[in-house]
């Protein structure tokens, strides 16, 4: 029988079920945790590479800290320098040089979460898992970190930027600043399995677990959790020019076929299915449960999702009903579009 919770470390913010994350106040010994058991569901859940592809980790996250208002470079060092430095980063060194008084600009590294990251490998649970702060971005909505973009994105002094640019580049050479200086509802929360190379990956979203015994009496309790879990949940990327490049990189991948080739309905089939695999939690609430429980889940979660691709994406609306038309004719569910 599976443990019901596991969670690796107390003060980590990775916690996770058999089944999903669930919250930190929900935690029991990690004794019963297998290197197995994570395995299975990081491969059960893997974000997609062409996904991944198009993820980027923030190097500094200030969204929460200053109620939306961007700060400037001295307000951000007074509120965050003694806490970077427990993680071996010195702000007043990473901006020597630089105006204090300039914004501190929103900066963040592609592939990031790809990588080992910070965490080294060994035999411990702990060591071989992780989280990051995510954002999606297509190419057309970021600028490479140099001083000239730096100088025409966030108007600093020619001078300010190059010392910017020095104390910085040093880090990491994949850094790029977003065209848009604010992460608003954008960002997300990926886990992160290095046990296997390369490492899997697997949106992070608490509330989510699992038990082994459902009976019916708890059917509706688990659609009851399950709405509440997703309720303020959003797609994972809102942006459908991305969604389409994301999309053809899977079917030309997948398929060896020309996306370009493909008629438009097929396209918008493609597009529709991916969204909805790629969307936060959707495989996590069902997999690997037992199968009157999946079944159950697999189809409220299934309605929840393609509402909201049908509601952010107006362009798919037909193909979102087209689906659900396919599911009610061949008796696999029914729903119609609740706007």
């Amino acid at each position: 029988m599976y443990p019901e919770k596991l969670v690796f470390n107390e003060n980590d913010n990775m916690f996770i079920s058999y089944l999903g994350i669930i919250d930190k106040n929900n935690f029991i010994s990690d004794d019963n945790l297998s290197r197995c058991d994570l395995v299975q569901y990081f491969s059960s859940n893997d974000i997609d590479p062409a996904i991944m592809n198009h993820l980027y980790g923030i190097v500094f996250n200030y969204s929460d800290d200053f109620h939306g208002r961007i700060p400037t470079i001295g307000e951000f060092i007074k509120k965050n320098n003694r806490e970077c430095k427990g993680i071996g980063l010195d702000l007043n060194h990473i901006f020597s040089g630089v105006n204090k008084s300039l914004i501190c600009p929103l900066m963040v590294v592609k592939g990031v979460s790809v990588k080992r990251s910070t965490i080294e490998i060994d035999e411990s649970l702990n060591k071989n898992l992780g989280y990051n702060d995510v954002v999606g971005y297509h190419p057309d909505e970021v600028l490479r970190f140099n001083p000239k973009n730096i100088t025409k994105l966030l108007n600093y002094p020619k001078s300010d930027a190059k010392a910017l640019f020095r104390n910085i580049n040093y880090l990491c050479q994949e850094l790029y600043l977003p065209l848009i200086q604010r992460l608003d509802e954008r960002i997300h929360t990926i886990g992160i399995c290095h046990f296997v190379e390369p490492a899997m990956h697997c949106w992070h979203l608490k509330g989510l677990m699992t038990m082994e015994n459902i009976s019916e009496e708890l059917r509706d309790a688990a659609l009851d959790s399950l709405e509440k879990i997703f309720k303020d949940v959003p797609l994972p990327i809102n942006n459908l020019k991305l969604w389409r490049l994301i999309t053809k990189e899977w079917y030309e991948r997948e398929k060896g076929g020309e996306w370009n080739k493909l008629s438009s309905q097929a396209q918008r089939r493609h597009l529709v299915n991916m969204i909805r695999h790629g969307s936060i939690g959707y495989s996590q609430c069902y997999t690997n449960l037992p199968s009157n429980l999946a079944n159950l889940l697999h189809e409220a979660a299934f309605n929840r999702i393609m509402r909201q691709i049908a509601n952010t994406f107006p362009f798919l609306r037909n193909e979102c009903q087209r689906q659900w038309n396919y599911r009610e004719k061949n008796n696999l569910s029914w729903s119609s579009i609740e706007v």
